[in-house]
């Protein structure tokens, strides 16, 4: 699943000091020993998936972006399941331009067999932002230092993007 978000609202001159990356939950295949991974992604297209990005997660969707990950029994199916970018995600969130998430299950991105049982699939499925309406799309939540104008102080600020 790739996420994008045009976050070139945040100042060139901001240092940013964390983000929360959250996705709905809408369903979920068996509960197997696996998480939801938030990974980096570089889809072709800003508005569009092509054939290539079906291959996207064997070649550029291999670095984590968060400090956590959701077991599939705990992936809430009524609710945001959030994650804390890492050190690393925070850097590929873009000032000018679109900052570009994706997720895995733990197995496929750690490429690990799964412990299966019968019947059912190992997925968890979240809302897109290409369904109707906003409330289940996902969000990043970007805190930043806003730059320090002359004489004025420093302070943070967060900025939502869906």
């Amino acid at each position: 699943m790739f996420t994008l978000f045009d976050t070139s609202a945040i100042d060139d001159g901001d240092a940013i000091s964390s983000a929360t990356l959250s996705i709905f939950g809408k369903a979920l295949g068996v509960a197997f020993s696996q998480s939801v991974v938030a990974t980096n992604s570089n889809p072709a297209s800003n508005t569009d998936l092509v054939a290539g990005d079906f291959t996207d997660h064997t070649t550029d969707m291999t670095t984590e972006v968060a400090s956590n990950r959701i077991a599939f029994a705990d992936f809430s199916t009524v609710a945001y399941n959030d994650f804390t970018v890492n050190a690393t995600g925070l850097t590929l969130i873009s000032k000018t331009a679109v900052t570009k998430f994706g997720f895995r299950t733990s197995a496929d991105f750690d490429n690990v067999e799964p412990t299966w049982s019968s019947g059912g699939n190992a997925d968890a499925f979240a809302h897109t932002a290409d369904a109707a309406g906003t409330a289940n799309d996902p969000q990043l939540v970007v805190v930043h230092a806003v730059a320090a104008a002359v004489s004025a102080p420093v302070t943070d600020e967060a900025i939502f993007f869906d």
